[in-house]
């Protein structure tokens, strides 16, 4: 029975914990789960370790907090080949295991207050997701590699409130086939399109090589920002490269920047610097 006189609440904790996700075939016997074995990691599309999680409820509302864990994930998930995630101090980044990771100073909450009615009920999502080693090709015809890959070796997924979520503290490789690779050194990228990335890396165009000590993009508000410094040897032996001699101790890049005019309709290019 349902006591009348004190307020419905309570609270689950969950310590340490392993979860499994979606069986594979491994895990059957016939329609029903195994019965004559444990089962492991291998028997589940996801697994996660030493999850750490609490709900607490009352009658206007629950919270739900996940503190700690690992969610390993499938293969598919990452293009990645040996060495090319590295930590800052030369390890690799994790063995480099696809992987999404909680820690007890980003915790990931949720909070749901019911309200008087569905209407004025909220929910509310606070803190964020470590993300190592994914990776992603465009999708090529039989036999011939993607056209882009890119690679992503660590990311914070985070969550602010009612908003959706975005990624930052970029950090990897992208890869565009018959172009050149550039490393991804740090960005943001957020659900409205808008992001701030900078990388560095080579390109080779229409038989010159492009050298790029540093490159930054940004795109807000409708409008989309350029900034580069890059070395390009042509061929017949033919260097294009800054001169130091002359350059100010603080040059000044160049900026393209494309915005739109909305009275006239019409985009807008500017070039500075």
């Amino acid at each position: 029975m349902v006591s009348k006189t004190k307020p419905l609440s309570g609270r689950l904790e969950l310590t340490d914990g392993e979860v499994g996700l979606f069986p594979l075939a491994s895990a059957f016997s016939g329609t029903q789960l195994r019965r004559d074995r444990a089962l492991a990691a291998a028997d589940f599309s996801f697994y996660a370790r030493a999850v750490q999680a609490s709900f607490a409820f009352t009658e206007v509302g629950f919270d739900l907090a996940l503190t700690g864990g690992t969610l390993g994930l499938p293969a598919v998930f990452t293009t990645l080949a040996a060495g090319e995630c590295q930590t800052p101090t030369g390890a690799l980044n994790g063995g480099e295991v696809p992987s999404v990771q909680l820690s007890p100073a980003s915790a990931l909450t949720m909070h749901h207050d019911f309200g008087s009615s569905v209407e004025s009920s909220t929910l509310r999502y606070e803190g964020a997701l470590e993300c190592s080693n994914l990776g992603f090709s465009l999708p090529s015809s039989p036999g011939q590699p993607s056209p882009a890959a890119l690679r992503l070796c660590s990311a914070k997924l985070v969550f602010r409130g009612p908003d959706l979520p975005a990624f930052e503290n970029l950090s990897g490789q992208l890869q565009v086939h018959d172009l050149g690779s550039f490393r991804l050194l740090s960005g943001r990228l957020d659900p409205r399109g808008e992001f701030d990335l900078s990388a560095a890396g080579e390109a080779v165009l229409s038989g010159s090589k492009l050298t790029i000590q540093s490159l930054v993009a940004s795109f807000a508000g409708g409008r989309f920002q350029l900034s580069s410094s890059a070395t390009a040897e042509i061929g017949g032996g033919l260097r294009l490269e800054p001169d130091d001699r002359t350059a100010p101790a603080e040059p000044t890049p160049s900026v393209l920047s494309v915005g739109f005019d909305s009275s006239s309709g019409r985009y807008i290019l500017a070039l500075a610097g």
